[in-house]
């Protein structure tokens, strides 16, 4: 998830701090840290901080009840503005059954095929009830730094994208 920042990255500081307490990192001892990981229960949990908005990204070996999981510092972001959350649900196939996409809304699929067909990858960038944009990778015929390098990836573009969308309203708003 991505959070943004209410007055240019100064509300970051303390946000900063909430969270290294959090991991349980001694006061000072990441003092300039801008990304730290942490473990709570069966959550890995990596927090960084950008210039002005911060990213919250955990994740599971085991699909989450809740999109928004309880006690890994989503409450303490909460003073910032909510900038978008996603999902990559990772298959351990060659490819992606054609079953896979029917949840994604078809106006809007994206679907490609990376690595000269070794990764399939599919979204409709399109936020369910839980303001959540859902991306399926099928990725068996890579290793898993590649498969983990690639789930990064799409988090920042979905992230980037995101924040692109935030001038729209105003970009219309001027074009009149």
């Amino acid at each position: 998830a991505a959070f943004l920042s209410r007055d240019r990255g100064r509300d970051l500081q303390p946000l900063q701090a909430s969270m290294q307490a959090l991991a349980g990192l001694e006061k000072g001892q990441a003092r300039f840290a801008r990304q730290f990981s942490f473990r709570r229960g069966d959550i890995d949990v990596t927090w960084e901080m950008h210039n002005e908005f911060a990213t919250l990204t955990w994740r599971s070996a085991e699909r989450l009840a809740s999109a928004w999981p309880e006690g890994i510092g989503l409450e303490a972001h909460a003073a910032l503005d909510f900038v978008a959350a996603m999902e990559v649900e990772v298959l351990m196939t060659a490819h992606m059954l054609p079953e896979r996409l029917a949840p994604l809304a078809s106006p809007s699929l994206c679907y490609e095929r990376l690595y000269e067909g070794q990764v399939e990858v599919a979204t409709d960038f399109v936020a369910d009830a839980n303001r959540v944009v859902h991306f399926i990778l099928a990725a068996a015929n890579c290793g898993d730094r590649r498969r983990g390098v690639i789930v990064r990836r799409l988090l920042e573009i979905e992230t980037y994208r995101s924040l692109a969308l935030l001038g729209l309203p105003v970009a219309r708003q001027l074009s009149g």
